[in-house]
């Protein structure tokens, strides 16, 4: 999950109400992404030691010790963004939906 940025057209900046539409839709984006990131993190905290585990290790030294715990730590939280990436794509497009594109559409129809 990288940063968020809004950028909206040259062309829909000029036109305030326009502006103001696609800037309020954009914005339901940046709290969807804000939601998603701090329940991320909330799983990932509550649920990292048990995936990682407590158990003692063997190996023949440190340095294959340390590269399993690398590894482990690697494939669990590569899935772990998988999983929390499908439900921010998810959450996106349910704010991407027909209803909201035609209430973004009609905004500006009346003060024209």
């Amino acid at each position: 999950m990288q940063p968020m940025t809004v950028f909206i057209a040259r062309e829909v900046a000029e036109t305030p109400c326009q502006r103001d539409a696609t800037l309020a839709h954009e914005m339901k984006h940046v709290e969807v992404f804000r939601q998603v990131l701090e329940e991320a993190a909330r799983a990932l905290e509550r649920e990292f030691p048990d995936a990682i585990g407590a158990e003692l290790r063997r190996a023949a030294n440190a340095a294959e010790l340390q590269q399993r715990l690398i590894l482990g730590v690697r494939d669990y939280l590569g899935q772990f963004m998988k999983d929390w990436q499908r439900t921010l794509d998810a959450r996106q497009r349910e704010v991407d939906s027909p209803e909201e594109y035609a209430r973004v559409a009609a905004a500006c129809a009346v003060s024209q």
